[in-house]
């Protein structure tokens, strides 16, 4: 008899791990099979889409790249006042030729606020400006980073060293 019972404690134990604890996402998916009305589990699911971690890399157009990185610019040494925010819509306004440059240019604060440096939107804006623009526009692009630069009296230390990286960047004369 304890013969018996050993085995049948063997067995059970077995199938315990067999169907529990094998597989246990196998487990927990067959339970959420009972209640999807009878589809297969994950079928008709729709996937949860990421979360934007920054308003930068909803970026994709050089419009957008450049009021940003004009915004950035002007806020590292924290010169963004308004007279300079005025002059960011202005130029993007006569220039670029965007009716609407109060939203683009709310849109542009909002994600400049998240970058510390004008650096690394540069190294991001690089492939939109590059691919999307013709050299007489990259040269606009430049000569406008460098009348917001100097709204203040000239270029600062870090201005001036993104001045230059935008101008390596963009293959265009630097001023």
């Amino acid at each position: 008899m304890p013969f018996y019972t050993a085995l049948f404690a063997a067995l059970g134990a077995f199938l315990f791990w067999y169907l529990f604890l094998r597989r246990p996402s196998q487990g927990s998916g067959d339970i959420r099979q009972v209640g999807s009305r009878g589809q297969r589990a994950g079928v008709g699911q729709r996937p949860v889409p990421q979360q934007v971690s920054s308003p930068v890399t909803m970026v994709n157009d050089p419009v957008s790249a450049t009021t940003t990185f004009l915004v950035s610019l002007a806020q590292a040494e924290n010169q963004l006042d308004d007279e300079v925010a005025g002059q960011i819509k202005q130029e993007v306004a006569n220039v670029m030729g965007v009716t609407r440059v109060d939203e683009l240019y709310n849109f542009a604060l909002a994600a400049a606020s998240s970058v510390t440096d004008p650096s690394n939107l540069i190294i991001r804006f690089a492939r939109i400006w590059v691919g999307d623009l013709d050299q007489s526009q990259k040269q606009d692009v430049y000569d406008m980073a460098v009348r917001v630069a100097d709204s203040h009296g000239g270029p600062t230390e870090l201005q001036a060293v993104c001045l230059k990286q935008l101008a390596d960047k963009l293959g265009v004369i630097a001023a």
